[in-house]
């Protein structure tokens, strides 16, 4: 089986030459324009000025909320449009060129070989007409959406240096783009040090044009006119989602737009962090630049018409993800509308306004919200999202999921589960103690090791352990939850158990578990570090204490009384009541433990709750900030969406289930019976 993920280069013939063909037609129009009337409808003056006067050792930022409204990197960068001749052109030359490339990479970046010629020239279609009374302009917004396409196409192919790259080009030409670095960055730990030496570049670079002293002054300066440019006031409303609000009689006080502009950024990182968690790169690539330049344009104060050029990857991309099937044509046609309206937008309201474009970035923000906490509207696009290619490693006779219809009888005593990413550091010692501690049991085991797209040689370093050691990988990154569940149901043990590849707790608490289930005392053991018994060899950190706390708190609250303690990493069930849970399971991150607790209770398996010990610090890949925000979001999403799809789990009858999955089994084999294709389908 081939990966579908990797980078796929851009198709190549004719089929490109008409797309290209009308980004050069806009140019030549545009520059015509420009040579023609060089100060008509222009924002390029300000430029040169500020240009000038920096080089000059002059102020670059005169009084009041006009005139240049960016950092004085952009001033010094601004250089040869300065200087050279026909400047003006060669900057709408810059700006339209790199649009048109940028997205020309994101078409090769999200459509299949096949259709990328097609995805190009419709992504033309509705890419060029909000862009022309920018490009008239000459404003920075076609430098913002380019730069910041770019990087989030550099991130859909993990290349972090180039994305971190775009993303401090971007800052150093516009404020704006301080949103989409801060996001990137909390949303994928690997940028964390380009972007610092990124944004080390970037604060020395003016120091480098002008003395220390002078740069010192302009950013002081800068600081004010940002603060007071961003303060236009409710008697000049903005194109943006107040000026919507405005539009219908709904005046805000500006202390109550400031509030709501901050908690839109939280929102904003929130649905970023469970789009990257629960989609593929490649989709979450599309939904953050929906997010971002939804966020960018409704919660800008500053927001004019112009600037929702913006919007142009997001519409662009949503087309190319729905192009095959007659089923997505109603997808483009809407895009169409969105595109087609905000570069009509004068025209259409006949004068000035302050609420259309606002009120058409609603729906591809609608399409965003919709793709992380419901079904995505994009059914090509859902499936892959949701279920990672995988490459199996194991016999013969194992080399499918179990699924409903395909139940294997079990063949040894115990499976125990591994997910890993990048693990390849630790996973020599994990696998070592593991062998040599269940080699000692005297039983007959596999451990399986979930390898979910890692980037180092996680798989490599399993697959050397011989035949008790398996290996699974996933050709897409699809989460600790999606890499545990295709383990659980692969896996032909009698006792299946799954547990973290730094091995946390005490491979005496997995025996326990082993033995509890073995004996017929119940069908699933969990690890809770809340009970009497259990104990820590390790301090815990207090931020992760006081968040397992609150978790806790909330899953208690929301999903289950009797199970406090859902996260614990260390959990083991026969093998039927593995496949009944995990057959059903769909949550994909972290939070996937909280679903499996709630379907356990629902199908009334027999439960045991036993004492662990902590032995490592658990240096895990969880972050408390980046995961627990996307973790808490999955719960609410299990909690008020999924649950009600499950309802008839509350309504199935004891009796449709095996004697053994009833919370007091009576005279309950060691091992379990199968479960019937009847009890699985409820």
């Amino acid at each position: 089986m081939t990966a579908v993920d990797g980078d796929a280069p851009c198709s190549t013939g004719s089929s490109r030459a008409r797309p290209w063909l009308a980004w050069a037609i806009f140019l030549a129009v545009i520059s015509a324009i420009v040579i023609a009337s060089p100060l008509t409808r222009t924002v390029t003056p300000n430029y040169r000025e500020a240009c000038l006067r920096w080089f000059a050792g002059q102020d670059i930022y005169c009084e009041g909320p006009h005139g240049f409204l960016y950092f004085p990197h952009a001033a010094a960068l601004f250089a040869p449009f300065a200087f050279l001749p026909f400047g003006d052109v060669l900057w709408r030359v810059f700006g339209i060129g790199g649009l048109a490339l940028a997205v020309w990479r994101l078409a090769c970046t999200i459509a299949p070989r096949s259709d990328q010629a097609k995805a190009f020239a419709w992504m033309t279609a509705l890419a060029i007409p909000p862009a022309l009374a920018g490009a008239r302009n000459g404003q920075m917004n076609l430098v913002l959406v380019s730069s910041m396409t770019f990087a989030l196409v550099a991130i859909a192919a993990r290349r972090w240096n180039r994305a971190a790259f775009w993303l401090c080009f971007g800052l150093a030409m516009k404020p704006l783009m301080i949103v989409p670095l801060v996001v990137a960055g909390c949303c994928y730990r690997a940028l964390w040090k380009p972007l610092a030496v990124g944004a080390l570049l970037v604060a020395a670079f003016p120091f480098v044009t002008q003395m220390p002293a002078y740069v010192m002054r302009q950013h002081l300066l800068c600081g004010e006119k940002l603060l007071l440019a961003a303060s236009p006031g409710r008697e000049n409303p903005a194109s943006d989602l107040f000026g919507l609000l405005h539009a219908v009689g709904l005046d805000l006080s500006a202390n109550v737009q400031t509030a709501s502009r901050a908690a839109a950024v939280i929102a904003l990182a929130l649905f970023c962090h469970a789009a990257v968690a629960r989609r593929q790169r490649r989709a979450a690539s599309v939904i953050l630049l929906t997010f971002l330049g939804c966020y960018l344009t409704l919660f800008n104060p500053r927001a004019e018409n112009n600037g929702y050029v913006v919007l142009v990857p997001a519409l662009a991309a949503w087309v190319a993800w729905g192009l095959p099937g007659e089923r997505q044509r109603s997808l483009r046609w809407l895009m169409a509308v969105v595109s087609f309206g905000i570069a009509g937008s004068y025209e259409l309201s006949r004068g000035p306004n302050f609420w259309l474009n606002p009120l058409l970035a609603l729906a591809p923000l609608s399409l965003a919200v919709a793709s992380v906490v419901g079904r995505s509207p994009l059914r090509r696009d859902s499936s892959a999202m949701r279920a990672p290619c995988v490459c199996f490693d194991l016999p013969a006779a194992a080399t499918t999921p179990a699924v409903a219809s395909d139940l294997r009888a079990p063949d040894h005593d115990l499976t125990l589960v591994i997910p890993a990413f990048n693990e390849e550091r630790r996973l020599p010692r994990t696998l070592d103690a593991l062998v040599k501690s269940l080699d000692q049991w005297g039983i007959d085991y596999r451990v399986v090791v979930v390898d979910d797209a890692s980037d180092d040689g996680t798989a490599t370093v399993s697959r050397s352990y011989g035949p008790r050691v398996q290996t699974i990988s996933l050709l897409r990154r699809g989460g600790k939850g999606q890499a545990v569940k295709s383990g659980m149901l692969a896996a032909t043990g009698r006792v299946i158990a799954f547990t973290d590849a730094d091995l946390p707790y005490s491979l005496e608490d997995l025996r326990s578990a082993y033995k509890a289930i073995a004996a017929g005392r119940c069908a699933a053991a969990f690890g809770a570090r809340d009970l009497a018994g259990s104990s820590s060899a390790v301090p815990t950190p207090r931020l992760r204490h006081v968040a397992s706390a609150v978790f806790r708190m909330l899953t208690r609250w929301l999903v289950s009384r009797r199970v406090a303690d859902t996260q614990c990493g260390l959990k083991a069930f026969s093998a039927e009541a593995a496949r009944a849970i995990f057959a059903r399971t769909t949550i994909a991150g972290f939070a996937f433990d909280v679903e499996v607790v709630w379907l356990c209770e629902r199908l009334g398996i027999a439960l045991e709750r036993i004492p662990v010990t902590l032995l490592n610090d658990y240096d895990s890949s969880l972050s408390v900030v980046r995961d627990g925000a996307a973790m808490f979001l999955e719960v609410l999403r299990f909690r008020f969406l999924r649950r009600p799809m499950a309802v008839q789990l509350d309504r199935a009858e004891p009796g449709r289930l095996s004697p053994h999955f009833l919370r007091d089994p009576q005279e309950s084999p060691i091992v379990p019976p199968s479960l019937s294709a009847t009890a699985l389908s409820g």
